[in-house]
């Protein structure tokens, strides 16, 4: 009897065993994150699920913003279209299917700063110069133009705030070797850790001012008065009529003379 017992107990292992490796690997669903924005009024991290935590919004990005905090829920794939429909998840609506969940924290939000491009245009007798404004900002600067830091398309950084001229090299003086540079260049502010900055890249294009000689202005002819006659041709007129007027008293003397 025992022989038997040991012999049944082994062949129901083994099928138990067979039927265990038999189940496909991937049998179980296939899971996906959601990420949920709790209420503004949850100002910590949460250790629990307490009713303060509800109602929660739908992030589709799955980033929690700065200053909030966040909970990632692991649901069965097939249960997602109806939780996010409406965008927002009440209490205990996924109680029934959610298969793990964590808290997120967003962090703190950095404290904003300000930066400024200037530029002055470059001139016959000086040469552009941009000005970079700005605390707690470092710049990016790639110049579409060979300069002392290499060659068209060389990216500087960190370049602190400051006056730059626009030559080959910004920190020297203009001198045969040092000239000035024409083209595009790319200022792009970058904030020191804790801050953010709001400024797109700023395009900067120096242009080579035209300095070929002018010529000087040619006379300006007085204009007609509303007379029609112009401001010299009035006393010529009256010097011509004397003159006329002169001429025929000697020519009258001469005649009376010689009769």
């Amino acid at each position: 009897m025992n022989r038997i017992t040991a012999v049944l107990s082994a062949f129901i292992l083994a099928v138990g065993f067979a039927a265990v490796t038999a189940i496909p690997a991937h049998a179980t669903e296939d899971t996906t994150e959601v990420v949920w924005l709790l209420p503004e009024t949850v100002t910590e991290l949460p250790v629990g699920n307490t009713p303060a935590i509800w109602p929660q919004t739908y992030l589709p990005e799955g980033v929690v913003p700065c200053g909030r905090f966040g909970q990632a829920d692991v649901y069965p794939t097939t249960e997602v279209a109806d939780l996010i429909e409406d965008g927002i998840l009440e209490r205990g609506e996924d109680y029934a299917v959610v298969v793990s969940w964590r808290f997120i924290d967003g962090g703190v939000c950095p404290e904003l700063t300000t930066a400024v491009v200037t530029v002055t245009d470059a001139t016959c007798d000086a040469v552009a110069v941009v000005s970079l404004t700005g605390e707690h900002v470092t710049w990016r600067v790639v110049s579409d133009q060979e300069t002392a830091a290499g060659p068209a398309g060389t990216v500087v950084e960190p370049v602190p705030s400051g006056i730059y001229p626009a030559l080959m090299n910004g920190g020297e003086p203009q001198s045969e070797t040092n000239l000035p540079v024409y083209g595009s260049t790319v200022f792009t502010a970058v904030a020191d850790n804790g801050y953010a900055v709001v400024l797109e890249p700023v395009t900067v294009v120096t242009v080579e001012p035209d300095c070929a000689l002018v010529p000087p202005p040619l006379p300006v002819v007085p204009a007609l008065a509303a007379t029609g006659v112009n401001e010299l041709t009035g006393p010529l007129g009256l010097v011509a009529f004397v003159l006329l007027v002169l001429g025929g008293s000697i020519l009258a003397v001469r005649r009376a003379v010689r009769s």
